[in-house]
């Protein structure tokens, strides 16, 4: 990453195109992350992570702990997505009010067929779903950059595959 910024100060990256933030018992390791946080220089960044939970023996519950240091990194610049495997994951992880996204219940194909407007794609409590504009309209990543802003009000869906 330093490296990459020394010479590209803003050029969005992806970190962790397979994986995951680093933890250790649960728990993302700060340390590592500050690191990250560092390194990147407030450059634009894609990141993603399914460890804003922990499971317990009762089910899932969200980590504080986890999401203070997502919070963190996305106030220094360092954009992490909350990743929902499910619309109704979607609903709890949005009013974290931290950037989310989520795997639609539906591939490419099955939206097609459902001929469904873009602007009607809501999660059950009626939070608007943006289609990953490289899905749906062939923008790529690198001029997209919505998965960058950690400011947006949208969640982000992707299809299923």
């Amino acid at each position: 990453v330093y490296y990459f910024r020394k010479h590209n100060r803003q050029g969005l990256w992806r970190h962790n195109v397979v994986g995951d933030l680093s933890v250790k018992k649960n728990k993302i390791d700060a340390k590592k992350l500050k690191q990250l946080v560092k390194a990147n220089r407030g450059g634009k960044v894609i990141c993603y992570t399914h460890h804003h939970s922990t499971l317990l023996p009762s089910g899932k519950k969200l980590s504080d702990h986890n999401l203070n240091y997502i919070r963190y990194a996305n106030n220094k610049g360092f954009t992490i997505n909350l990743s929902a495997d499910t619309l109704q994951e979607a609903d709890i992880l949005a009013d974290t009010k931290i950037p989310t996204t989520v795997v639609l219940p539906f591939t490419k194909t099955q939206f097609e067929k459902m001929q469904v407007d873009l602007s009607e794609v809501k999660t059950p409590q009626g939070k608007k779903i943006t289609i990953c504009p490289e899905q749906t309209q062939g923008i790529k990543c690198l001029d997209c950059k919505l998965c960058s802003n950690s400011k947006r009000k949208t969640i982000i869906g992707f299809f299923k595959h």
